[in-house]
């Protein structure tokens, strides 16, 4: 009799993925060498940089929950060695006149080599020696000017089926060393664009949002009705998916950056509208969980469940639980269901003993435990759910409802402007009505209380301590007068009393 994945059914599926799968597919990554990860037998230097990012991942979800002490000193220690071969298997091109480090001169494989050794010298700086690190540093800083070379002839010089993706990668790679090593990032900006800096990052978003490919679909509602519906995607599965990775990073990074949410406003609703038409796109053409080959469901099923995170929409009454988009448990459940068999999750781990396939297997799982919110339920509930929610909405409406949802979501951002702005102008006003006020007031009261009596041959008033007695109560008054217009919580401290 045939066993389903995921038990004991009375565990979480986090438990069971971070004990089980995430685990041995940890050690089959690190191999049982002393001195190499499996990727590094075949010399592949983008499977063994992704090796290091996963397992540092994996690492950090061993750590956070207190368990496999020794793994995680492993995957320290080899991951500092990887770092170190990698650093020999650069090679050197030449840009704009200036000699940059990259890998196969290839720029998804720069892009994820470069992040790699980041990653590795932030969580393991104490496992390299102090020129290492230099080295590291002084590494990155010309391979992101090669990155920076490689977009600006990209529409001349790089031609090939893959380059959404690549480009993709740069700007994952871009985020994460602006958030990181801000120094290096500024100083591949001034070396490469000089007085009038741009973000590569932006600008591969923008080119990206370009060049997406928008198709309508015709799907069938009821019997002898139809409905066109608008979804978006980049050339495959696979491209798709590195392609939505890069936006949601990025809306990501610049929604929890206010300079950079006001200053994005209208790209990152761009960025929404994109994500939303590409949600569709992949559940419209899911066919049981699964989108073409291996490798573009695991693709797919890791972007998919990352989305979530993306846009929450701050509304009440329930700010933490009000998504934007939500992918479907019961297609998330199938494709995790389908990736996870034990026909193709062997004893050792690995997914059908296939290096890239492994890899990519391995950062899906660590997505799925970090970002889909049911792993958090026990496997039983989760079949519960799964069943209760698998007869499927139609997906025009639940295209409708993400676009009503977006929309909803950028007029609620805009009611608060406006709400924010007239708050301010009325603060304003009151202060103007207020200072007009009081200085006629000031010389009233003055000259009545008799505090105000000006000596015409000094020009000063007669009796000086009455005057700055009162032009201190005075201004004290309109000093407090002024906080209680300007201070909302003080303001709402007074109501509540």
């Amino acid at each position: 009799m045939e066993t389903l994945p995921f038990a004991p059914y009375s565990n979480t599926l986090q438990e069971i993925l971070r004990r089980k799968y995430i685990k041995r597919v940890s050690e089959w990554l690190l191999s049982t060498d002393e001195h190499s990860v499996l990727a590094q037998k075949a010399g592949s230097v983008w499977e063994s940089a992704l090796t290091i990012i996963s397992l540092a991942e994996a690492a950090e979800i061993f750590r956070t929950s207190n368990e496999e002490l020794e793994l995680q000193a492993e995957i320290k220690r080899k991951s500092a060695v990887v770092a170190r071969w990698l650093l020999d298997k650069k090679c050197d091109d030449q840009k704009r006149n200036e000699t940059y480090h990259c890998w196969e001169k290839v720029t998804w494989d720069t892009a994820v080599v470069t992040r790699s050794l980041l990653i590795a010298l932030s969580k393991y700086r104490a496992e390299f020696s102090e020129e290492k690190q230099q080295e590291i540093l002084n590494t990155a800083k010309t391979a992101i000017c090669w990155l920076h070379c490689r977009f600006d002839e990209w529409e001349t010089d790089v031609k090939y089926p893959f380059g959404p993706a690549d480009i993709a990668q740069i700007v994952i790679t871009m985020i994460y060393v602006r958030e990181h090593y801000p120094d290096i990032y500024w100083h591949a900006i001034q070396t490469f664009y000089g007085a009038e800096p741009k973000d590569l990052a932006t600008e591969i978003v923008k080119y990206l949002l370009h060049i997406k490919t928008e198709k309508s679909i015709t799907v069938q509602i009821s019997a002898g009705e139809t409905q066109d519906i608008v979804t978006c995607w980049w050339d495959d599965y696979f491209t798709t998916a590195e392609v939505i990775e890069s936006l949601a990073l990025f809306h990501v990074y610049c929604d929890n950056k206010p300079s950079l949410k006001e200053e994005h406003k209208e790209l990152l609703n761009s960025i929404k509208v994109a994500i939303t038409e590409a949600c569709t796109y992949f559940e419209q053409n899911q066919v049981d969980g699964t989108w073409g080959s291996h490798i573009d469901t695991i693709k797919v099923i890791h972007a998919y469940v990352m989305i979530r995170k993306m846009a929450p929409r701050k509304t009440q009454p329930n700010p933490k639980d009000d998504w934007l988009l939500v992918p479907e448990i019961h297609t998330t459940f199938k494709a995790l269901r389908w990736i996870c068999d034990d026909k193709q999750i062997f004893s050792d781990g690995s997914f059908l003993h296939t290096m890239f396939l492994t890899i990519f297997y391995s950062q899906a799982l660590v997505e799925v435990y970090n970002s889909w919110e049911p792993a958090k339920s026990t496997v039983d509930q989760l079949y519960d759910d799964v069943v209760w929610s698998s007869p499927v909405r139609t997906t025009p409406e639940r295209s409708k409802r993400l676009r009503l949802s977006l929309k909803h979501r950028e007029l609620h951002e805009e009611n608060e402007r406006l709400i924010q702005r007239n708050d301010r102008l009325k603060k304003i006003v009151s202060t103007i009505i207020l200072t007009a006020i009081a200085l006629p007031l000031f010389i009233v009261v003055g000259d009545f209380t008799e505090r105000l009596n000006i000596s015409i041959a000094s020009g000063m008033p007669d009796k000086r301590g009455d005057f700055f007695e009162y032009a201190a109560f005075f201004v004290a008054i309109f000093g407090a007068l002024i906080t209680l217009i300007w201070n909302d919580r003080l303001k709402e401290k007074i109501r509540q009393l």
